[in-house]
């Protein structure tokens, strides 16, 4: 391929170049699934982020791994253990002000 050519597909969104290239579903939703090492889907990635994905599938050590249940069991983890040990997870919070004891943060304190 021209690289100059071809240069921006690279630094176009991703689900464009798929929509455009791809159209194998197997291999569309592969695609989809690789996004997942990006953090976001395809659509908002850069075709770029998956190149740069895919050329470390083939390093010697590469390993790669996916929580059971997807990523979103990252945040349930984290947040089933704040809540163990007495803590509380607020969204759509502003914090005011980090609490700090003996160099440690131990809560925030809130605007509202």
């Amino acid at each position: 391929p021209d690289v100059f050519g071809d240069l921006s597909l690279t630094f176009d969104d991703l689900s464009k170049t798929v929509d455009e290239f791809v159209t194998v579903p197997f291999l569309r939703n592969f695609i989809d699934t690789m996004c997942i090492f990006c953090g976001f889907p395809a659509k908002g990635a850069m075709t770029a982020h998956l190149l740069y994905i895919l050329e470390r599938f083939f390093e010697d050590s590469a390993a790669f791994c996916v929580p059971i249940g997807g990523t979103c069991e990252l945040g349930n983890t984290l947040q089933r253990g704040l809540e163990k040990y007495g803590g509380k997870l607020q969204l759509n919070a502003h914090v005011d002000e980090i609490l700090i004891e003996d160099g440690r943060a131990v809560g925030v304190r809130l605007k509202n």
